[in-house]
């Protein structure tokens, strides 16, 4: 009638079977865009949406109780809603027409659907979520072994109202375990459908216990790891800072027994100082400086100050010996073992 444009947007506003004025104002807009009478379009709408409550409406004929049974052919006895068979004679009913209360929950139900498709809100979603929870169910045997079937195969794809489909689902069994108990083409209907259930839940519960499982051992093995990395850090730092302390000690006691540097023995303290080395614990913390490096660090640099205090008294000696000889090759080579850095030498005394 109008063009697919406009046509899909009257569909999409007619879905939830309710129109408002914010709905109608895009459809007056629309029209106008399309070239057509907003006015007359309305009224289109309007029409379409009285037919949709009239055919939406419970007016349910006698006649749909159980096709055109009313009473039962063999007794007389009148026939309740979703009988199979005469409860006073026993006379088997065939023949029985359906509601199709599938189908017509099928056609509802892609109407809503098409609005969410829409817009995506998530009023919509939750619109059709109620639409689904408060659908009536039907009473007929075949009518409720075809709601079902069409229930179970919507209820295990994801979407947003997957949820809705399950609970409906549960909702049919329920009543039809009680309804038709006993009845083979239920029995067999449910044992089908409730067991595909059970096994994906199992298999589902499965795989949640698993991902817990594997996500306890990940956090309780990292924690335990650095727990036990940072306990044997701990233990190396202090190794290494009671070595650091024994050597600065030991080094310090050492040049605390060399006599005050004088012209006589200027030469044998040059040698003593020479043969002083700092040996490196070999600590270090690969994530941050900690306290035992920093405690290594303080005895190493009590040690090189102590040494460079007295370097510097054999330097002043030989400069009064051998004044304006500042280029003499001994004492160059005096001078930069003097004040080089001792980390230039490993633990044996060896320069590296």
């Amino acid at each position: 009638m109008y063009s697919k444009e406009l046509e899909e947007l009257i569909d999409s506003v007619l879905a939830d079977g309710v129109v408002t004025d914010q709905e109608r104002a895009v459809l007056r807009k629309r029209a106008l865009a399309c070239g057509e009478d907003p006015d007359e379009v309305m009224i289109v709408v309007d029409g379409r949406l009285a037919k949709m409550k009239k055919a939406a409406s419970p007016v349910t004929p006698a006649t749909e109780k159980r096709g055109n049974i009313v009473k039962c052919p063999n007794c007389g006895a009148p026939i309740e809603a979703g009988a199979i068979k005469c409860k006073e004679c026993g006379y088997v009913f065939t023949n029985v027409k359906a509601n199709n209360t599938a189908k017509e929950f099928a056609f509802m139900l892609d109407q809503k659907i098409a609005k969410v498709r829409y817009d995506h809100d998530m009023n919509n979603i939750n619109k059709v979520n109620e639409f689904i929870k408060n659908f009536p169910l039907p009473t007929g045997k075949e009518d409720l072994l075809e709601f079902i079937a069409s229930l179970d195969a919507r209820r295990r794809s994801q979407s947003y109202y997957q949820e809705a489909y399950n609970a409906k689902y549960k909702e049919c069994t329920n009543k039809a375990k009680i309804q038709f108990a006993g009845d083979a083409q239920i029995e067999a209907l449910l044992s089908r459908t409730e067991k595909f259930s059970i096994s994906k839940l199992s298999k589902r519960q499965r795989k949640t216990i698993l991902y817990a499982i594997i996500a306890f051992i990940i956090i309780v093995g990292g924690s335990l790891y650095h727990f036990i990395s940072s306990r044997e850090m701990a233990v190396a730092g202090e190794k290494a800072t009671a070595m650091a302390k024994a050597q600065c000690d030991s080094l310090c006691n050492i040049m605390d027994s060399f006599e005050v540097p004088t012209r006589k023995n200027y030469k044998q303290i040059e040698r003593d100082l020479l043969n002083l080395t700092w040996a490196d614990p070999g600590y270090r913390n690969e994530w941050s400086y900690d306290n035992a490096e920093e405690a290594i660090d303080g005895y190493k640099d009590k040690y090189l100050t102590k040494k460079r205090g007295i370097a510097s008294q054999v330097y002043s000696i030989y400069k009064e010996i051998y004044p304006g000889q500042n280029d003499a090759s001994s004492w160059d080579g005096l001078e930069a073992s003097l004040h080089a850095p001792d980390d230039i030498y490993n633990s044996e005394g060896i320069q590296n």
